[in-house]
Formats: C-alpha cells, sequence, structure tokens
C-alpha cells in the first residue's frame, strides 16, 4: 500500500498566492468586459436617441407647428388619462395608448 504525502508548507503557499493571482485576474478580465460591453451600451443609447431627436426637429421643421402641436396635444391627453385612472388601474393595465378610428356615416340612398 503505497502511502501518499501531504503537501508541504511551501508548496501550500505557492499555490495559495498563484490562487489569488489567478483569481485576481479573472476579476480583472471580467470587470474590463464588463465596463466595454457597458460602453457599448452607453454609445448605442446616445446614438438612438439623438437619431429619435433629429427625426422629431426634422418632422417638427416639415410639418411646422402642426406636429408640435399634435406631439402636445398627445402628451397632454396621456397625462390626463393616467392622472384620472390613479390607483384604480392596476400594474398591467396600459396607459397611453390612442387608438385612432374612423366614422362611417350610412349613406342616404338605399342599396
Amino acid at each position: 500500500m503505497a502511502i501518499q504525502q501531504q503537501p508541504g508548507l511551501l508548496s501550500r503557499i505557492l499555490f495559495f498566492i498563484i490562487a489569488l493571482l489567478a483569481t485576481a485576474g479573472f476579476f480583472v478580465v471580467g470587470a474590463t468586459v464588463f465596463l466595454v460591453l457597458l460602453g457599448f451600451a452607453v454609445i448605442a443609447f446616445v446614438s438612438f436617441s439623438l437619431r429619435v431627436w433629429w427625426l422629431k426637429r426634422k418632422l417638427a421643421r416639415q410639418y411646422g407647428e402642426g406636429f408640435q402641436r399634435q406631439q402636445a396635444d398627445r402628451d397632454a391627453f396621456i397625462r390626463t388619462q393616467q392622472y384620472y385612472s390613479g390607483n384604480r388601474a392596476s400594474k398591467n393595465t396600459i396607459k397611453g395608448v390612442i387608438v385612432e378610428g374612423e366614422i362611417v356615416e350610412p349613406s342616404d340612398n338605399n342599396e
């Protein structure tokens, strides 16, 4: 029967130091990858926000005050609906949805 020797004090200390350095290295690499991905997300968000702002500005120039008034009316409608729905609305209720429709009147001729 073979007798196994216990690792010496020096080998245990070296293993602990190597494990500590590897853990620190993995943490640094993970934090770096996280920050790079977070940077990409911030750049994407800012780019998207600027694009939306630019398109709204372009539409406002193209359609004049009518576009801005329509947008202000929509925002006022949403705020009013949210105010009156208050605490009665459940968490699952969708607030501020505008449904457009068309009224069709029957014709006078009998067909």
